[in-house]
């Protein structure tokens, strides 16, 4: 922001079919957080499979958990 409060630079993560290219991309180089869209997490709730891996800096997996 600049000194008279107005936007000069903004970095948006939004959450659409548009986006799941980049999001895919983006996990793949680096620990992101990406919020769902609305509908997609409204028609996916308690379906949406889920796995975490936790892998060390070569890349050995550690610890695997999955729902």
């Amino acid at each position: 922001m600049d000194s008279n409060g107005l936007i000069e630079k903004l970095n948006l993560l939004i959450a659409t079919s548009q986006d799941n290219l980049a999001m895919n991309l983006a996990v793949e180089q680096t620990a992101r957080c990406f919020d769902p869209c609305l509908s997609c997490s409204t028609h996916a709730a308690g379906r949406m499979p889920l796995m975490v891996e936790l892998r060390d800096s070569s890349g050995e997996l550690l610890q695997r958990i999955e729902r």
